[in-house]
């Protein structure tokens, strides 16, 4: 069922100005469009109908849309398109910032006026936007940190309001639809996913019980599905509770001794400044998440061994999804060469992830960086990070949207791929 569309409120239509009128129209034609890929009752409905109610998400709203605008005419500017009656790049982004101030101070007093619910739904409602926000300003550490504590607001409802299991939907539903909607804590279980898979601040002894979240709904999962949303909820919580158990057992050592032939192997990177570099670890940034932790050594030696061991990995079969991360992210040449060969050696595909699909992303990544670019090392002025894709399934075709660079030297980027065949 397609979700219901907020209704026209003539008080809503109260902006300032025609700049703050043209900015919420672009969030919601084309940006909350983008964001609602898998879920278009937050972006589309629930935000846009919480901004009739609360002027200080109104503000956050269009905050994104002057950040995506800015974006558009810094472009624009680059090759002489802009329209003269415009705002410049740079004064709109101003622009948008004013109201994302605007938007954080009033998320307490709006917060605490409410009740507990209230609040709550609010908080994680504000928490969405300024993750959103802060990510569309490539502030990805303030964006993981924003995630954490919407983590945190997860668990407080959670224990609230009983077991999640009672009910056998839980990591599936909300434990307490009526004070926060299903679509609202799914819309957080995917950012968990994300976190999951880069940067996870989380205990072990936490990712001890999450590796256990939603056990009956698993256990009473239906054999079959009526429609792919049901399909992809289940496989978003199977998703969690596998990180969540390999994050566990990374803290916990009795577990890994699967492992242990691979850790005493990866011995032989003593250098961890190239390492961290290698695997596009932030300056600054320890590599303190478990997943990864495991992760980075097994996956530099899997990839420096290809030529001897692409036959085992034939053989046993690969993570597409792992392989692909080091053929985008890597900043080595080789090293992201000989991972984006073995996602070429054949066509497989787990889960949403098809690897001549994903190789294809990740050549797209890798000839963009490298242009222009003499040395070994891809220094931080050249490297993209992927914002979209627009996908035409029929003719099998999509769109890479990103951005080069960073802060005022950064450049809006598209490509259009053909797919076809890729797929099968």
């Amino acid at each position: 069922m397609e979700p219901t569309k907020p209704q026209k409120d003539p008080g809503f239509q109260n902006f300032g100005n025609e700049d703050e009128f043209r900015c919420f129209c672009l969030y919601r034609e084309e940006v909350a469009p983008q964001l609602s890929y898998f879920n278009q009752s937050i972006w589309q409905t629930l935000l846009l109908l919480a901004g009739q109610d609360q002027d200080f998400i109104r503000h956050a709203i269009i905050a994104i849309g002057g950040l995506r605008r800015s974006t558009k005419l810094k472009g624009l500017e680059r090759t002489g398109e802009e329209n003269s009656s415009d705002l410049n790049a740079a004064s709109l982004y101003e622009f948008a910032l004013l109201h994302y101030d605007q938007f954080l101070a009033g998320i307490k007093t709006h917060i605490a006026v409410g009740t507990r619910d209230q609040g709550r739904r609010l908080a994680m409602i504000s928490c969405l936007l300024v993750v959103c926000i802060e990510s569309m300003q490539l502030h990805h550490q303030n964006a993981l940190l924003h995630c954490q504590q919407g983590f945190k607001l997860i668990e407080e409802l959670k224990i609230d309001n009983g077991t999640p299991d009672s009910n056998n939907r839980g990591g599936i539903s909300s434990p307490a639809p009526s004070v926060i909607e299903d679509e609202l804590l799914q819309q957080f279980d995917r950012m968990e996913l994300q976190v999951l898979a880069l940067y996870d601040t989380r205990t072990g002894e936490k990712h001890q019980i999450l590796k256990d979240e939603g056990n009956l709904s698993v256990k009473n999962m239906p054999e079959a599905f009526m429609n792919i949303k049901d399909a992809r909820r289940y496989l978003e919580l199977i998703m969690r509770r596998t990180f969540h158990f390999m994050a566990y057992a990374h803290a916990e050592k009795s577990a890994l001794l699967n492992f242990r032939e691979v850790l005493e192997d990866a011995s032989a990177f003593d250098n961890p400044v190239e390492t961290s570099r290698a695997l596009d670890i932030p300056d600054g940034l320890q590599v303190s998440h478990p997943f990864l932790g495991i992760c980075c050594s097994q996956n530099m030696l899997l990839v420096h061994s290809s030529n001897t061991l692409k036959e085992a990995i034939l053989t046993v079969g690969f993570h597409a999804s792992r392989c692909n991360k080091r053929s985008i992210n890597c900043r080595d040449r080789r090293l992201r060469r000989d991972a984006l060969d073995l996602l070429c050696t054949r066509p497989w595909r787990e889960a949403q992830w098809m690897s001549l699909v994903c190789a294809d992303v990740a050549r797209f990544k890798l000839e963009t960086e490298e242009d222009g670019v003499e040395t070994d090392h891809i220094p931080e002025w050249a490297r993209v990070r992927l914002t979209g894709v627009d996908v035409t399934e029929k003719e099998w075709k999509g769109t890479l949207h990103g951005i080069r660079g960073v802060g005022d030297s950064a450049v809006l980027i598209q490509s259009v791929r053909n797919w076809s065949g890729m797929g099968d």
